[in-house]
């Protein structure tokens, strides 16, 4: 039952974390930072954000809207797999280790959005052996 509950959080918080629709208006009129702060790491590009996977203890800032494209998401796309779209990050699950890695670093908009992300994941369920 834990790991159900475990597995649904990390779902929402994935989902929680990234902007799926962008309001241009309320962009344009907040203050940004335009220097990435210390102990953080800047996400400039699509590949920096999937690059954070990497590292699920870091922490990040966006410095510019990430604006994906359909064909990130189409057949030999950037972002395909298999049809699935962008892969979440963390929410990871081990079932050889029945360790459950997740992120918990910091991941600060600073204002900005991710546009146009495109995930189709099928609930999963998960068993140690």
């Amino acid at each position: 039952m834990k790991k159900i509950i475990a597995i649904t959080l990390a779902l929402i918080m994935s989902f929680s974390c990234f902007s799926l629709v962008s309001f241009a208006e309320e962009t344009e009129s907040i203050e940004h930072l335009t220097e990435v702060p210390e102990g953080y790491v800047g996400i400039y590009t699509k590949n920096d954000l999937n690059n954070i996977r990497n590292n699920l203890k870091g922490n990040y800032i966006l410095m510019n809207d990430i604006v994906f494209d359909d064909s990130d998401f189409e057949e030999n796309g950037n972002f395909y797999n298999d049809g699935m779209g962008w892969v979440p990050i963390g929410g990871v699950f081990d079932k050889w280790s029945a360790y459950y890695y997740k992120f918990t670093g910091v991941f600060d908009g600073n204002g900005y959005s991710i546009i146009n992300i495109k995930m189709d994941r099928k609930p999963t369920s998960y068993s140690a052996y």
